[in-house]
């Protein structure tokens, strides 16, 4: 099984594919970033991203000797960010689109991950919430990175989405909240 992260607007779209069985081997976490450039038809800018989407995880599935029957997508959800409302609204509409896209293309179903509850599992609940509690987030896993100069903003936020999507399934997963230690 491969739990995929996204981290989707239409600037810098962050995916992370962790395979089962990885061990906690950051190596084994494959990742990229996606971007449309401004000043194109938005409509254009997500119908890109959704194909660029469905090339990469039909390479990350291949790659780990998958089908794609074997490929779970998680999309953060339950975002709220006060004077976000344009933000949050733009990225819902790209992920249905990303929805629709997935289904038909490749059969996948996209499946959401709500923003408090993958931040809860990888640092706990005392600092989930709040003002700045993503920025945190990307610091602490920073520290934890064996090479975290290689990883964009991006790909933090989406691996951090895969993580718990593997915690809700069993598997193996990052945690730093001092309730783990």
């Amino acid at each position: 099984m491969l739990y995929v992260g996204l981290d989707h607007s239409l600037t810098a779209f962050g995916i992370a594919a962790v395979p089962t069985g990885w061990g906690n081997d950051f190596r084994r976490v494959r990742r990229a970033t996606l971007g449309t450039k401004p000043g194109a038809s938005v409509v254009h800018r997500r119908a890109s991203l959704a194909r660029d989407l469905i090339q990469w995880l039909t390479w990350a599935a291949a790659s780990e000797g998958l089908p794609m029957t074997s490929v779970r997508v998680f999309a953060e959800g339950g975002i709220f960010m006060r004077g976000k409302s344009e933000t949050i609204r733009s990225q819902e509409r790209l992920v249905g689109v990303l929805e629709h896209e997935l289904d038909v293309c490749i059969g996948i179903e996209l499946e959401q991950i709500e923003q408090r509850h993958a931040r809860t599992v990888f640092m706990g609940s005392a600092l989930s919430g709040g003002r700045g509690a993503g920025d945190a987030a990307q610091e602490l896993l920073l520290a934890v990175l064996p090479d975290p100069d290689a990883w964009f903003e991006a790909e933090l936020d989406a691996f951090i989405v895969a993580n718990a999507a593997l915690c809700d399934a069993g598997e193996a997963f990052v945690s730093v909240a001092p309730e783990a230690a």
